[in-house]
C-alpha cells in the first residue's frame, strides 16, 4: 500500500470547504469497486474515506494529482492482475530513476549558470592602516552607539555607556557621553562630553557641519517635561537648553511625538510622529527643528493601513531625511503563466519617503517592495506563485542592523535616488537564481537597477550586513564571515554595481562592526568588543582600510 499518498489522503480538507469540480467519474469507480465485495471491510472503510477527501478536494486538483489520487485508490481496492501490478511497479520505478537523473541534470544546470560574482576580475587591493580599542575609565555595562558622520575630514562616532540593572543599585554609576574622532591615517581620539546620574537620552546625535551633539533629554516618567540641548564637543559644556518643541499639523493635537529621530545635513533635527485617524487609517507627520526649538518647517501623509516607520532616519539625498514606510494597498492581480492563470492581492507596499530641507516637501520613492494574498488555491495556481512573487517584489525585504537603540534600515543616498540592500526569498531550484542579497537603485520613478550580490557573499564566504557610499556613488559593502568561522571583508564596487576591490578586515574581540563610514580614500569601519577572554565591560573598536 502506498505509504505516503494514503495518510495524506485521510488528512485533507473536509467536504465543503472548497468548490467543488467535476470528479462524477472517478468517484463513480470508487463506488463500483467498493460495491463490489471483492474486499476487505477494513478497505472498504479507508477507500470511502479516501472518496469522501477526493470530493472535497475535487476542485482544487489538477489532473496529475487526480491520477495519483486514484492511483491510490487501486493499491486500497485492486482490480489488476499481480503481472499487470508487476508492469504497473516497473514503469513506477522506471519514470521515479528518471526524475531523480532529471534532478540531477537541474541542479547541474542551476550551477553551472550560476551568476557570475566578478571576484575573479577584481585586481584592486585595500590595506588595513590601523585598529584597535579605545579604553575608557569607567565601568558601565552597556553601550551604545547613536550616530556617525564626517566633520572637517575626520570621522566622528558619538556613543554612550550606562549602567545595567545590577550597577543602578551602586552609588556611584552614571551616564557617559563619548565622541571619537577618527583621521584618515588611523589615529583616533576619544572626548568624554558629559556624564551624570541620569537613565539615557530619549535622543542623540552629532550636530553637522558644527563641533556639537544635540540630545534630547526626558526629566521624568513618560509625559514628563522634555528638554532639548545642545552642548559642546571641546568645550564639555551645555551650550543651550529649551524645552522640547513641538508642531501644529492638520491633525491638530492627535499626533503623538516622538524624539527626534535624525538630524539633518544643516545642522537640525527631524521630529516625526503618528495619530490615529478614521478606521484603517494613520497620519504620519513631521517636523524639523533649529536647536533654539525654532519649528523650520512641518507637514502629514495620510497612509492607510496602520504601520508607519522605523524608529530610525536615514540620510536623505538633499540634506533632509527619509524614512521607509508601508502603505496599506487593495489591488487584485492576474497573471498568465505556463497556461495557468495566477490572482492574488496587494495589501502592502514599502516606499522611501524623503522630507526634503524645508520640512515643508516631500517625494515618495518608486515600490521597493510588495505584500502579496493570493485568492486562487488551485494547484495549478499555487505551482507558478513563486513566479508572480518575484515579477511583483514580494517576499523581499529591506535588510537592517541593530547599532545601540535604533534597527538601521539599510538604505542609502545616492545622486539620483537611493541604494538599498534587499534580501529576497525565492525558490531556491529556480534556473535562474534570486534567492538572497541584492543591491537596489531606486528613485523616484522606478527601480533603475537591481545587481545581485549573493554569488559574491558566496565566493568571499560572508553574510553582508551593512554598507556604505562613497565618492562618485561607489558602494562599500562589508561582510562578516559565515559562522564567524573565517575572514571578514569590504568589497569597494563601482556605482554600477560592480566589485574593483576586496580588502580583508578585523573582527573586534568578542564584538561586531557596527557602521562604516566613507571618505575619498577609504572607510573607517567602527563597532564594538571586549578584548578579554573574559566578559568585561565593552569598548569602542576602529579599523581604517584604504583602497
Amino acid at each position: 500500500m502506498n505509504r505516503i499518498l494514503i495518510p495524506a489522503l485521510l488528512c485533507l480538507t473536509p467536504i465543503g470547504a472548497f468548490a467543488q469540480g467535476d470528479c462524477s467519474k472517478e468517484i463513480a469507480e470508487i463506488d463500483r469497486r467498493i460495491e463490489s465485495g471483492n474486499h476487505s471491510e477494513m478497505n472498504v472503510q479507508l477507500a470511502r474515506t479516501m472518496r469522501d477527501s477526493l470530493a472535497g478536494m475535487c476542485g482544487m486538483l489538477d489532473d496529475a494529482t487526480l491520477a495519483q489520487m486514484m492511483e491510490g485508490i487501486e493499491e486500497v481496492l485492486p482490480t489488476r492482475s499481480a503481472e499487470e501490478q508487476q508492469a504497473v511497479k516497473e514503469a513506477k520505478r522506471a519514470t521515479a530513476e528518471a526524475s531523480r537523473n532529471a534532478r540531477k541534470a537541474a541542479a547541474a544546470a542551476r550551477e553551472q549558470a550560476k551568476p557570475d560574482s566578478g571576484l575573479a576580475k577584481v585586481t584592486g587591493q585595500g590595506r588595513s592602516v590601523a585598529s584597535g580599542f579605545i579604553d575608557r575609565n569607567e565601568d558601565m555595562l552597556n553601550f551604545w552607539i547613536w550616530d556617525w558622520d564626517v566633520h572637517e575630514g575626520k570621522a566622528r562616532v558619538v556613543y554612550t555607556t550606562h549602567p545595567s540593572l545590577e550597577q543602578q543599585g551602586r552609588p556611584d554609576w552614571k551616564t557617559y557621553t563619548y565622541v571619537v574622532e577618527m583621521t584618515p591615517d588611523g589615529g583616533s581620539t576619544q572626548t568624554l562630553v558629559k556624564s551624570k546620574q541620569v537613565f539615557g537620552h530619549a535622543a542623540l546625535a552629532l550636530r553637522r557641519g558644527h563641533d556639537e551633539i544635540l540630545l534630547q533629554r526626558e526629566t521624568g516618567p513618560p509625559g514628563s517635561p522634555s528638554f532639548f540641548d545642545r552642548w559642546s564637543i571641546p568645550g564639555r559644556r551645555l551650550i543651550s537648553s529649551v524645552p522640547t518643541p513641538a508642531a501644529d499639523t492638520p491633525h491638530g493635537d492627535k499626533v503623538s511625538w516622538m524624539p527626534f529621530r535624525g538630524p539633518t545635513g544643516d545642522g537640525n533635527v527631524i521630529f516625526v510622529g503618528t495619530a490615529a485617524l478614521e478606521r484603517y487609517q494613520t497620519a504620519f507627520a513631521w517636523f524639523e527643528a533649529s536647536p533654539d526649538g525654532t519649528v523650520l518647517g512641518s507637514g502629514s501623509l495620510q497612509i492607510a493601513g496602520t504601520d508607519s516607520t522605523s524608529l530610525f532616519m536615514n540620510p536623505g539625498s538633499n540634506g533632509g531625511g527619509a524614512f521607509p514606510l508601508l502603505f496599506g494597498v487593495d489591488e487584485e492581480i492576474v497573471r498568465q503563466y505556463g497556461g495557468s492563470e495566477v490572482k492574488a492581492n496587494i495589501v502592502q507596499e514599502s516606499r522611501i519617503l524623503t522630507i526634503e530641507d524645508d520640512a515643508s516637501k516631500t517625494y515618495q520613492s518608486a515600490v521597493l517592495s510588495r505584500m502579496m494574498m493570493p485568492t486562487q488555491m488551485d494547484m495549478a495556481a499555487m505551482q507558478y506563485m513563486p513566479e508572480l512573487e518575484h515579477e511583483l517584489m514580494a517576499n523581499r525585504s529591506t535588510e537592517s542592523l541593530n547599532v545601540g537603540p535604533h534597527a538601521i534600515t539599510m538604505i542609502q543616498p545616492v545622486d539620483d535616488g537611493y541604494v538599498v540592500l534587499s534580501k529576497f526569498t525565492g525558490n531556491r531550484k529556480r534556473s535562474v537564481p534570486v534567492h538572497g542579497h541584492w543591491l537596489i537603485w531606486v528613485s523616484r520613478d522606478e527601480i533603475e537597477r537591481e545587481v545581485y550580490i549573493d554569488p559574491l557573499a558566496e565566493d568571499l564566504n560572508v553574510n553582508f550586513v551593512t554598507f556604505t557610499v562613497a565618492e562618485d556613488d561607489e558602494i562599500i559593502l562589508y561582510g562578516n564571515s559565515k559562522d564567524h568561522k573565517g575572514t571578514d571583508y569590504v568589497v569597494l564596487m563601482g556605482s554600477q554595481g560592480k566589485p574593483k576591490a576586496t580588502a580583508a578586515v578585523k573582527q573586534p574581540k568578542n564584538g561586531k562592526i557596527e557602521g562604516m563610514i566613507a571618505d575619498d580614500n577609504g572607510v573607517w569601519l567602527f563597532g564594538r568588543g571586549y578584548p578579554t577572554d573574559k566578559f568585561s565591560r565593552f569598548r569602542f573598536w576602529s579599523e581604517r582600510i584604504t583602497f
